[in-house]
C-alpha cells in the first residue's frame, strides 16, 4: 500500500458571529509573507473578497490566478484567467490590481490591470520587483533590486518614473498603511538580538519610527484598528494577532522609543480582543471581520501489486 499527499487550502471569513469557507473549488491561498502583504483582500466596501487558486505549479510561497468571491452571493470568478501570480494588491477605489508574476527564469515582475478588463493588463517597467501595493492614487511601491541588495521604490504611473524610496535595505517587501501615510518595512539591523526590525518610514519625509521584532502588521480599511501579528522568535509562523483601536487619523498606536521588544510590551497595548488559532489574518473594512486560509492534507491510499 502506498498514500500520497496532497496539501491543499481554503478561504474562510470569521465575521464576528460565524466561520464559513468562501474560496471557490481548488487550492485557495491567501499571498504568503516571503511574497508581498496587500493593503486589504476586500474590496473598499467589503462586499467582495480577493485570493489566488493554485494552478500549475507553485511559483515561489505562494502563487495561482486571482480570484473573487461575492460574499452575499457566493458567487466565485476569476479575475484574470490564465494569468499565475504570487501576490496582489487592490486599488482604494476598487477599480484597479498590481500583481507581481515569477518568469522562468524566477525573475518576479509586477503588473497593473483594471478588475473590470477593459484594458489588457500592463506589465510596468521594473525588471526585478516583488510585492507590489498601491500608494496615493499615482504611485506604486515594491522591493527591488540596486545591484545585489533589496531596497523599496516608488513607481509613478503616469510618468513611469522610478525612485528609491528609502536608503535602508529592505528583507522584505513593503506595507502601506490605509491613508497612504506610512510605509512599513523590515530591515536588517546589527549588533542587537535581532537580526531584522519593522520601521514605519512617513512617506512625506522625516525619521522613521521602530515598531515591533517578529511582527507584521495590517489594518482594516478604515483605519480604525490595527492587527498586530506577533511572530515566534525565528520568524516563522505567525502566533496571536492583537487587534489595536487607533485614535482618528492616526494609524500607529504609542510605542515604546525602541518599538516593541517583548510579551510585556505587546500586553500593554490597549489592545480591543487578541485572536488565536488564525495565523495570517486579514482584516476586512472594519475590526469585525476577517480573512484568514486553513490548510489541510488530503491523502489517497493506493494498493500496488509487486512483480514476484
Amino acid at each position: 500500500f502506498s498514500s500520497i499527499g496532497f496539501d491543499q487550502g481554503a478561504i474562510w471569513l470569521n465575521d464576528g458571529d460565524t466561520e464559513r469557507q468562501v474560496s471557490a473549488e481548488g487550492s485557495a491561498v491567501l499571498p504568503a509573507w516571503g511574497e508581498g502583504f496587500p493593503t486589504s483582500v476586500f474590496s473598499p466596501d467589503g462586499a467582495k473578497l480577493y485570493y489566488l487558486v493554485e494552478s500549475g505549479p507553485r511559483r515561489g510561497f505562494s502563487s495561482g490566478e486571482l480570484w473573487v468571491t461575492d460574499l452575499a452571493a457566493g458567487s466565485h470568478e476569476r479575475v484574470l484567467p490564465g494569468l499565475s501570480m504570487t501576490t496582489f494588491d487592490i486599488s482604494a477605489d476598487g477599480q484597479r490590481v498590481t500583481f507581481a508574476t515569477m518568469g522562468t527564469d524566477s525573475k518576479s515582475r509586477i503588473w497593473i490591470a483594471r478588475l473590470d478588463r477593459r484594458s489588457p493588463p500592463a506589465i510596468l517597467p521594473p525588471v526585478e520587483a516583488r510585492g507590489p501595493v498601491f500608494g496615493n492614487d499615482d504611485d506604486i511601491y515594491y522591493r527591488g533590486l540596486d545591484g545585489k541588495l533589496w531596497y523599496v521604490f516608488r513607481f509613478k504611473i503616469s510618468s513611469g518614473e522610478i525612485l528609491k524610496f528609502s536608503n535602508e535595505q529592505a528583507v522584505n517587501s513593503p506595507t502601506i498603511s490605509p491613508d497612504g501615510r506610512w510605509i512599513l518595512s523590515v530591515v536588517p539591523v546589527e549588533g542587537q538580538d535581532a537580526t531584522s526590525v519593522v520601521k514605519a518610514f512617513p512617506v512625506a519625509g522625516g525619521a522613521p519610527r521602530m515598531v515591533c521584532r517578529f511582527c507584521f502588521l495590517k489594518w482594516t480599511r478604515d483605519q480604525k484598528h490595527l492587527f498586530i501579528m506577533r511572530t515566534s522568535t525565528n520568524g516563522e509562523g505567525e502566533e496571536s494577532s492583537f487587534v489595536i483601536p487607533l485614535q482618528p487619523g492616526s494609524a500607529l498606536p504609542d510605542l515604546p522609543a525602541g518599538g516593541l521588544q517583548s510579551d510585556a510590551d505587546f500586553r500593554k497595548l490597549p489592545f480591543a480582543r487578541v485572536i488565536d488559532g488564525h495565523p495570517g489574518v486579514f482584516p476586512g473594512v472594519t475590526q469585525s471581520a476577517y480573512a484568514f486560509e486553513r490548510r489541510f492534507v488530503r491523502r489517497n491510499i493506493y494498493e500496488i501489486t509487486l512483480p514476484r
